[in-house]
C-alpha cells in the first residue's frame, strides 16, 4: 500500500511539475513581448522629445538658412542625442519625426499667433 501511495505521489509532482513548465514556456514569451512594447512606447517618446528639441534648436540657430540645410541639421543633431542615448533608430524614423515636430512647431506658432498676449483679452 505504502508502495502505491508513493508512486501515485511521484506521479502527481511529475505531472504537476510538466503544467508548471507547460504555462511557463507559454506566458514567458508573451511576457517578454509586452515587456518590449512598453520599452518602444517609453523610446518613442524619447525619440519624440529629441526631434522636437532639435527642430526648435535648429530653427533658432540657423535663421535665414534653407529648409533643406535646417532639416539635414536637425536630424544630424538628433541622430547624435539618440545615439548617446543608446537608443538605435532608422534614419526614416529620424527624418519623419523631424518633420513631424516642424509641424507641431508651424502648429504651435500658428495658436500663439492667434491668442491674444500678456494673456488679455482682445477687443472685439
Amino acid at each position: 500500500m505504502e508502495f502505491i501511495t508513493e508512486s501515485l505521489m511521484e506521479s502527481v509532482f511529475t505531472i504537476v511539475g510538466v503544467l508548471i513548465a507547460a504555462i511557463v514556456s507559454y506566458l514567458a514569451p508573451k511576457a517578454k513581448r509586452l515587456i518590449a512594447i512598453a520599452s518602444d512606447a517609453d523610446n518613442l517618446g524619447i525619440i519624440d522629445a529629441i526631434t522636437d528639441w532639435a527642430v526648435e534648436y535648429v530653427e533658432e540657430e540657423f535663421q535665414g538658412k534653407e529648409g533643406k540645410e535646417k532639416f539635414n541639421q536637425a536630424a544630424t543633431a538628433a541622430a547624435q542625442l539618440l545615439n548617446n542615448y543608446g537608443i538605435e533608430v532608422s534614419d526614416e524614423l529620424i527624418k519623419t519625426s523631424i518633420q513631424k515636430g516642424y509641424n507641431n512647431l508651424v502648429a504651435d506658432g500658428k495658436e500663439k499667433k492667434k491668442q491674444p498676449h500678456n494673456g488679455e483679452l482682445e477687443q472685439g
